[in-house]
């Protein structure tokens, strides 16, 4: 299924980004960590390709009755008619998931194996990943394969009646303004305080110089 692949570059550049902030920017949640190297470096790309792998194999699983061309009239494509209208929502939570697990993967698994597991850094690590990145790039994948995804739909739909099929989540414009607002103000306003707090904080326990 093509859609799935859009969201590849989105979900690189937000593990990048994460990466970058939580070991260069802000590397107070890996404070009893060795600097990256190799052994990281790798660790990073083998479990990004696992959760990029294992995404896309139940987004193909779950998208297998779309992919056989467009349904019967009446209700007997009811089923699949709905499934074509649920394909957003889907892969959003695939998506929500996967940076959930890519939490945990980070913030706790990778201290562990290196002995260094601290349980207030690893909450920190797990909530910057999976809430504040996770959030932000699912929200972007969302609008990006729904846009794409509703010139496929008229396929689907040849008489119309979108409206008239049940079972479907609705995001109404409101919701939608609420999440793009959440997005370009709340949360980078978020991130840039949370970030002034730990360099105060990392200040104060210094020191004088």
């Amino acid at each position: 299924m093509q859609t799935l692949w859009i969201s590849l570059p989105a979900n690189l550049l937000g593990a990048l980004v994460t990466f970058a902030y939580f070991r260069f920017v802000d590397p107070g949640g890996f404070t009893n960590s060795p600097r990256p190297g190799p052994g990281e470096i790798v660790y990073f790309v083998g479990f990004f390709a696992v959760l990029v792998g294992a995404g896309y194999w139940l987004g193909t699983r779950w998208a297998r009755p779309l992919m056989s061309g467009p349904p019967p009239s009446g209700p007997e494509g009811d089923a699949i008619r709905r499934r074509a209208l649920q394909v957003p929502f889907v892969i959003a939570a695939l998506h929500a998931l996967g940076w959930s697990l890519a939490g945990l993967i980070w913030g706790v698994l990778w201290p562990l194996l290196l002995g260094v597991w601290v349980p207030a850094q690893a909450l920190r690590t797990v909530f910057g990943t999976a809430v504040i990145s996770g959030s932000a790039a699912t929200a972007f994948i969302f609008f990006a394969i729904e846009r794409r995804w509703r010139r496929l739909l008229p396929s689907f739909f040849p008489e119309g009646g979108v409206t008239e099929v049940r079972g479907v989540p609705r995001l109404s414009v409101r919701a939608r303004l609420l999440v793009v607002f959440l997005l370009v103000s709340v949360l980078p306003v978020a991130v840039l305080g949370i970030l002034a707090r730990n360099r105060a904080r990392e200040a104060l326990t210094a020191g004088p110089p």
